[in-house]
């Protein structure tokens, strides 16, 4: 009833505008949205649901005062996601990386995969094929020449030379467009 009468201020100074109809069917699709929120604890929203309030919340200044059925943290998930998509079908990563499951696939190269994604490819927005395969070029580059590996003993699989105190100070070098970086002494 509370609920009711709040709708009902909120609406008035409208009854008596130009825009009556408008703030009638306002109050009566309000006072159907509480009565179906006190019936139904979660409504069951389909894709297109969630996709209409990402979008009423990129262009609807006041979109989080009109959202009854969900909050609005869920909204800006949806948001997220549904972002995350996009760029992962425009840069056709998962067309590159994903493989059918099968009884004889190799766990390292779901380790592998999973060191491409969580190292490489979550920090970096791909912009085509041709930007995909360079920057996985330059990854596979680092994680055989410098990236160290738990199995070979915190080694990388390319041998390197050991390098002495003599031979000069500590530099950085970025690798992978500075997103990994590898040490190495030179001389001053």
């Amino acid at each position: 009833m509370i609920t009711l009468l709040l709708h009902l201020f909120r609406v008035l100074p409208f009854l008596f505008g130009s825009h009556r109809q408008l703030a009638l069917e306002n109050l009566a699709l309000r006072q159907q949205l509480a009565v179906y929120k006190r019936t139904v604890p979660r409504p069951r929203l389909r894709t297109t649901d969630r996709l209409l309030w990402a979008g009423l919340a990129r262009v609807w200044a006041r979109w989080r005062q009109s959202l009854v059925i969900v909050t609005p943290d869920t909204v800006l998930r949806w948001q997220q996601r549904h972002f995350r998509e996009y760029w992962t079908r425009l840069s056709g990563i998962d067309e590159v990386l994903t493989a059918p499951h099968s009884p004889w696939q190799n766990p390292f190269a779901e380790r592998l995969i999973g060191s491409i994604r969580r190292e490489c490819l979550n920090h970096v927005l791909v912009l085509g094929e041709r930007h995909l395969h360079r920057i996985l070029a330059r990854y596979f580059e680092y994680y055989h020449r410098t990236r160290t590996h738990l199995s070979l003993d915190k080694d990388a699989p390319d041998l390197r030379p050991v390098e002495l105190s003599e031979a000069g100070g500590i530099v950085e070098i970025p690798e992978v467009g500075g997103l990994h970086h590898r040490y190495a002494r030179r001389a001053a």
